[in-house]
């Protein structure tokens, strides 16, 4: 929460007198400029919640299927291959929901990316 805390809320405050609606405001203005830390904070909670094979087992009491539980199932038998492709697909996911985490502030809001400012020199 110490991003969404430290916002300075004049930029918002900003659009405001220009003339936009609150909702206008958050969408364009706020919600671009702190699209890095909420995506961050889901990369993190969809890695852990990746991660939390006890706590489905033990809740679901063995009904819920999750990719967790079927590589420990997969794991214990003798089908190495299966055992690897789930061990891979639960490195991956989480990499995925990483790298959308990366790619997708700069494509919300340009600006924020220095490749596409120019180097401000003619």
């Amino acid at each position: 929460h110490g991003p969404y805390r430290q916002f300075d809320p004049r930029i918002t405050q900003s659009a405001l007198l220009l003339g936009a609606t609150p909702w206008r405001a958050w969408w364009q203005v706020k919600a671009p400029l702190l699209a890095r830390p909420l995506l961050f904070a889901f990369s993190v909670g969809a890695a852990v919640s990746l991660a939390q094979y006890l706590p489905t087992l033990l809740f679901g009491a063995g009904r819920v299927v999750t990719i967790t539980t079927e590589a420990v199932a997969i794991g214990s038998g003798l089908n190495r291959r299966l055992a690897g492709l789930y061990g891979l697909l639960q490195l991956l996911l989480p990499l995925v929901i990483y790298l959308l985490a990366l790619w997708l502030p700069a494509r919300i809001n340009p600006a924020l990316n220095p490749a596409l400012r120019g180097s401000g020199s003619r």
